[in-house]
């Protein structure tokens, strides 16, 4: 009797280990994964809030851009697309893809296909189109 007690708590530790250790894994990549704030605008009709995917944006490497906007008000309209410029103004040039919006959901958007193959000062220009055209420029420098 005391044989088989000894190996059910072995298993049981096993087991509550095991479910430790997944859900150790699952918050961890939730956080890893978490979009961050890279900047927070408003207009007179929107909010716009612009997150990237991983949290410092890397050069020569492609990455994900989400954008939400929210109407300030009842009477604002519902942004149907937006449109992206992106420049690097001391030298002059633009982006070196063609990077691809996606609206996921109604208010919220996904860039992808960003890459900035220099470091230095960026701008992205989001219009925002709809019954009224408003321009978001979002300034931010590339590290090494």
């Amino acid at each position: 009797m005391l044989c088989i007690s000894n190996k059910k708590s072995v298993m049981m530790k096993k087991y509550f280990l095991i479910l430790l250790v997944i859900s150790v894994c699952i918050i961890s990549a939730e956080t890893l994964c978490a979009p961050y704030l890279q900047g927070h605008y408003t207009t007179d009709q929107h909010s716009i809030k612009l997150y990237t995917q991983p949290e410092n944006i890397p050069l020569n490497e492609f990455h994900t851009w989400f954008i939400t906007i929210k109407n300030n008000n009842k009477n604002s309209p519902n942004i149907l697309s937006i449109s992206l410029d992106g420049k690097m103004p001391k030298h002059m040039h633009g982006l070196p893809t063609n990077p691809e919006i996606k609206n996921t959901i109604e208010g919220e958007f996904e860039i992808k296909g960003l890459k900035f193959q220099m470091a230095g000062e960026w701008m992205l220009i989001f219009t925002l189109n709809k019954d009224v055209e408003n321009t978001v420029t979002h300034t931010f420098t590339v590290t090494n």
